[in-house]
Formats: C-alpha cells, sequence, structure tokens
C-alpha cells in the first residue's frame, strides 16, 4: 500500500490559459514518509498528523517506501522497526545510502524499549529520534513540528545558496562587473591586477597595486595565509591533496590550489584602513573565502614552465557566515527544544521501567519512583515530587507544598487510592501565569496512570506469591496430618510449619474437651509467657474476646485486634496492627479446639485464602477425628480380648 494525502489528485486536469503576468512558483508544500507494516498504526499515525499542512505518503513496506523516494521528496521519515522482509534498520541503511535520500531526518518507532542495542542499532542506522510505543500523540507532534521547521530553514538557505551560485555563473566572464573582488599577484605576494570589486572595502586598484596581499588582512589570518610565515612549517614533509596547507598567493594548480580559504578584510574608513587587534577581526572586519591558483608560462622551447604568480577570487561570505550562525543558534534552540521532550521521555521510560522491576512491595517501588520524577520537569533542581499512597506519603528531598503545584490521581481498578504532586519551591504572584506548561502536565497524568499500573501489577504479583505460600503451608500440613498419629506432635508440627512455610507471625493450637480442661496446647511465634496465660484462661473458662466471637459465628472470624480486645486477650499486645485469623478445629459436628494465626498481609481476608484456611482447619480436625478413632478401635479390641477370657 502506498498512499498519499493530503496532496493534489494527479490525475486532475484543468484547461490551460495564458496568462501575461503569471504568478510566482508556489512554495512546493513539505512530505513525511510514514512506513509500518499494519495499517492499523498507519490509521494512527494519519490521524495524529492531519493537522499539519503537509502531504503524507504512507507506504507497507521497505520497497514500497524506497519508490515512494524516487518521485518525491521528504522532510520527514516516520519509520516502523519492526517490519517484515526489510526491517526499519535496513531500510534505514538504503535511505543513508542514496545521494538523494541521505540527509531525510529519521524518527523511528519501536515497541522494545529493554534492549539498549537495539536502540544505539537504530542511532547508527541514521535516526535522528527513537520513540517507543506506546507514545504520546503530543510528544510526537511536537518532535515532527521541529524537523519540519527545520527543514524549511534548510530550504531557505538552500534557495539563498542557489541563487547565490546563479548569479557567479551568469557574471563570471564579466571579470570588471563581478560583486567578488578578483586580483593577481606576483610571486612576492604583490598585487598586480583588481578589480573594481575592491572599491567595497573603501580601497582603489591604484593605491593596492604593488602593495602586498597582506595589506588587506588581519595580522593574524595574514601569518596563517602567506608563503612566507606558513611554508617554513613545512619543509620537508609529505602533505598529500588533503594535508596542503590553504595560502592566498598560492602556486599550485589542479587538486591542490587554495579552495574555500576563509580570511578576515580589513575594511577602509576615513581615508584609512581600520587598526584591528582581536584574531577574529571584530564586529567592522569583513569575512571572506579565497579561491586561487598558480600561473604558469612556457619558457622558450616549450620544456619549461615559469610560475609568474597567482590568481584569485575573493568572496565577501559576511551574510552566509551570519545566516550559519543563526542557523547554528537556530539548531541549538531545537536541540534545547528536542531535548526538553527527551527528559520528559527519559523520566517517563525510567517509571515505566520499576515497573518490571521485581519488589517485594510497593513502598519499595513509590521511594524510587518519587525521586525520579523532578528529572521530567523543565527546571529538576527547584522541582519537588510526593506521592500519597493508601495511607503512606513517599517524598523526594526538600519537598515543600507551595502554590506552585501539579497533581494527579494514582487510579487502580477504577478507584482512586493515591495522588501525585509536584511542586515548585518559589512562590508566585496571584496574577502570574500557570507555572507548568501543557506538557508536564500531560507528564504527571502519565506517570500517575504508570505508577497505577505498576501498584496493581505489584499487587497481584504480591498476591500470587502470598496464595503460593497457602498452598505450601497447607500441603505441608497435610502430609503432617497423614504422617502423625499423636495429637500434641501433630499440633506442635503444624504451629511450626505454618510460620516457617507461610510466614505467619505466629500460630497457636489449643486442644479441649467440650469447651472445659486443656487437653494439649501448642505455639510458634509467641512469647511463652504470654501464651501460657491464655492457656490459664481456657482452664479457667474465661475466654479470650477471639474465641467467645468464634462461639456467635463457627466458621473463619478474621479480624484486626482492637485496644479493647487487647486487654482481656494475654496475646493482644503482640497481635495489635495485624490480621488475626480464628479458625475452630471441627469434623463431623465435634470440636477438637482452636487454631489461631497471627499475619500481617492484606490478603489474609480474600475469599481465596479463606477457603483455603477453612480447608486447613477441617484437614487438621479430620487428622485428630482419625486419631480418635484409632484410640476407641484400640479400647474395643482391649474391651473384647477382656471379655473373652471372662468367657
Amino acid at each position: 500500500m502506498q498512499t498519499k494525502i493530503n496532496g493534489r489528485n494527479p490525475d486532475a486536469t484543468a484547461t490551460a490559459s495564458i496568462d501575461p503576468h503569471p504568478a510566482a512558483p508556489a512554495v512546493p508544500r513539505q512530505k513525511i514518509l510514514i512506513v509500518d507494516d499494519k495499517k492499523e498504526n498507519l490509521l494512527v499515525l494519519l490521524r495524529i498528523l492531519e493537522g499539519l499542512d503537509v502531504d503524507i505518503v504512507a507506504a507497507t513496506s521497505g520497497n514500497q517506501a524506497l519508490a515512494a523516494t524516487l518521485d518525491n521528496r521528504f522532510a520527514l521519515a516516520i519509520l516502523d522497526v519492526m517490519m517484515p522482509e526489510m526491517d526499519g534498520y535496513e531500510l534505514a541503511g538504503h535511505l543513508r545510502g542514496d545521494a538523494k535520500t541521505q540527509n531525510i531526518p529519521i524518527i523511528f518507532l519501536t515497541a522494545i524499549y529493554s534492549e539498549q542495542e537495539r536502540i544505539f542499532k537504530g542511532y547508527q542506522a541514521g535516526a535522528v529520534d527513537y520513540i517507543i510505543k506506546p507514545y504520546s500523540p503530543v510528544v510526537l507532534l511536537a518532535k515532527v513540528r521541529i524537523f519540519l521547521d527545520l527543514d524549511r530553514a534548510h530550504e531557505n538557505l538552500a534557495e539563498k545558496i542557489v541563487a547565490l551560485t546563479a548569479s557567479e555563473e551568469r557574471y563570471k566572464s564579466l571579470v570588471t562587473t563581478i560583486p567578488d573582488i578578483v586580483y593577481r599577484v606576483d610571486k612576492k605576494g604583490r598585487f598586480t591586477f583588481l578589480n573594481a570589486s575592491i572599491y567595497a572595502l573603501g580601497y582603489t586598484e591604484e593605491e593596492l597595486l604593488g602593495s602586498h596581499f597582506s595589506k588587506i588582512l588581519i595580522p593574524a589570518d595574514a601569518e596563517k595565509a602567506c608563503r612566507k610565515w606558513v611554508l617554513p612549517g613545512y619543509r620537508g614533509k609529505y602533505t598529500g591533496h588533503g594535508g596542503s596547507p590553504k595560502l592566498f598567493d598560492e602556486r599550485r594548480t589542479g587538486q591542490r590550489k587554495t579552495v574555500g580559504l576563509e580570511v578576515h578584510l580589513v575594511p577602509r574608513r576615513g581615508g584609512g584602513a581600520m587598526p584591528i587587534e582581536l584574531p577574529g577581526g571584530g564586529e567592522d572586519a569583513v569575512t571572506a573565502e579565497v579561491n586561487s591558483s598558480g600561473i604558469y608560462a612556457g619558457t622558450p622551447g616549450g620544456k619549461k614552465t615559469a610560475f609568474l604568480g597567482t590568481v584569485g577570487v575573493i568572496r565577501d561570505i559576511t551574510e552566509r557566515k551570519q545566516l550559519d550562525r543563526e542557523l547554528a543558534r537556530y539548531r541549538e534552540k531545537l536541540e534545547d527544544l528536542v531535548q526538553e521532550q527527551v527528559k520528559e521521555i527519559k523520566c517517563f521510560y525510567a517509571i515505566s521501567s520499576l515497573g518490571v522491576e521485581q519488589f517485594e512491595g510497593i513502598d519499595k517501588m513509590l521511594e524510587k519512583a518519587v525521586d525520579l520524577i523532578p528529572s521530567g520537569f523543565r527546571y529538576p533542581e527547584k522541582t519537588r515530587a510526593r506521592i500519597l499512597f493508601d495511607d503512606r506519603t513517599f517524598a523526594s528531598a526538600g519537598f515543600t507544598e507551595t502554590t506552585s503545584k501539579l497533581s494527579a490521581d494514582i487510579v487502580v481498578a477504577g478507584k482512586s487510592v493515591g495522588l501525585v504532586d509536584v511542586c515548585r519551591p518559589e512562590e508566585r504572584p496571584p496574577t502570574a501565569p500557570e507555572p507548568f506548561i501543557k506538557e508536564e502536565q500531560a507528564l504527571i497524568a502519565g506517570i500517575a496512570r504508570l505508577l497505577g499500573q505498576s501498584a496493581a501489577h505489584i499487587k497481584s504479583v504480591s498476591r500470587e506469591r502470598h496464595l503460593t505460600a497457602v498452598l505450601l503451608g497447607i500441603r505441608n500440613v497435610n502430609r503432617t496430618v497423614i504422617s502423625e498419629q499423636d495429637p500434641q506432635r501433630l499440633i506442635q508440627r503444624v504451629c511450626k510449619g505454618l510460620v516457617r512455610d507461610r510466614g505467619y507471625k505466629g500460630v497457636w493450637v489449643v486442644l479441649t474437651d467440650d469447651f472445659s480442661d486443656a487437653l494439649a496446647v501448642a505455639q510458634c511465634g509467641f512469647v511463652d509467657e504470654a501464651f501460657s496465660e491464655l492457656v490459664s484462661l481456657f482452664q479457667k473458662k474465661d475466654l479470650p474476646p477471639c474465641v467467645r466471637r468464634s462461639k456467635i459465628k463457627p466458621v473463619n472470624t478474621i479480624y484486626q485486634c482492637s485496644f479493647s480486645d487487647s486487654m482481656g486477650c494475654p496475646l493482644g499486645s503482640e497481635c495489635m496492627q495485624n490480621y488475626q485469623v480464628l479458625n475452630v478445629l471441627a469434623y463431623q459436628a465435634k470440636r477438637f479446639g482452636y487454631i489461631g494465626l497471627n499475619s500481617s498481609s492484606p490478603f489474609v481476608g480474600d475469599e481465596e485464602e479463606t477457603s483455603l484456611l477453612e480447608e486447613l482447619s477441617s484437614d487438621i480436625a479430620f487428622g485428630l477425628y482419625n486419631m480418635d478413632l484409632g484410640k476407641e478401635r484400640m479400647r474395643t479390641k482391649k474391651e473384647r480380648k477382656i471379655l473373652r477370657k471372662q468367657l
């Protein structure tokens, strides 16, 4: 597919007419080449770029893109990296290898952001920028406008150069009337001819004839471009074509003649030459370009040639140098704008990378993110950031809340769970403009969105790890239930195993006989003296609040221990601020006792874990039930033996 949009219909025709005063030719519209093997991606790009006053040519393959360059001049190319047959890197190589397309700026689009080698490969292939999907349309448009502006600047400069070259070609045969200074010097570097253009410097031909060329140069340039001072330093050295010195009194011709020697001329003002001391010549010095070549004449017999002198052209390039400086300043400005955009992208990329790192909890990720946020703003050294997440606060060093503030909500599963704040410490008057530009507003919104996604991801991973640990603990409990035949050893192994494998803060088990005297107890993770007091309560039938609550609702009881609860429970001080789970150990309507678990995990109340913990309690009760059956069988067996003996 090759599509042209916003351009004129090439098949349209119009009635020809003769206009005695034809209008000036219209300025050619700029064109952008976009290449992606997926049509949906091209449509997205077309919608983003449709507001620009340009022609857009779309291609779905590298070959189509190369074919499009045969008949079009493109101001910019936007290439997808991953394409079949010919990927973006190979296409960029073809464009760089063709003189017609080698200067087209290239922006690579890629969804692969974690491999720096690919990014370096893109720059080596000729990319001037690298945008990672998903990208911000605002950022892309800003970059495209920058390169379009740079292309217009290049075109304007090229038009001026073309116009100047045409003027030179038109008048090069008219030496006496061309604007350039044409000169000739003898073997000693003294002027023997000057055309009338020397008047532009305030001199006449007559007063310079017989004078040394250096008379019109600043001293520093004369020392660098005169045979008398330059050649002694080259004695005995072979320079070749590229290394030969550039001289205004050059003797060589052909490839080694002087081309493009830049010098500063001293203009004459008020009847005399101005004294020039600075190496650059000052504001009044004229920047000129000298092209010269040696003149030779044949000797009698034609076997030898004699050096007569040097002929050359001095061209005033002051305006061109000024244009170059303006273009350099403009390019520097564009670079600053690009760097501003790149700074935002780097910040966004760094925070997005946190989402794929392995964090044990969301807090570690937020601590890193809050220090990265200021780097994406215009004044990172003055910018401070703060993240509010649930009931926790994370702030960069020196954060102070001011009226110069930008905020965005952190949303997880459609619910606001936090806030990202960016502040600048300086206060501003009520009438002052907004301190943050729209790109920064978009950046903070994107950061908040990324943090929400990362938080959801980390929570999902943590929950998965949590359930895995629960399953591991239950599996080991099941093995213990199957292998152990002693109730005391069973409950002690269960407590230790759950603390070790599951990561509970503490686990206790009390086996009772119809809620009366304690038969067996075990614990892991609690202070022995505090647990002994809990056992005493069971023996006195003065049950703690959590057990009394389970009598009312004989299933999983999950709660956070309150201050009033802790006052009536020996383990209260150890359970405060954590989640408590109390399960009744029951099987087939028979209660064997209680199991209590102390956990800091926020997932302890999830439906999946609640179900697993109920299953765990049931398995322990089942093991105790089987032990009771075994004991009952043994008693029955003994009673039968006694009865047979009596009979």
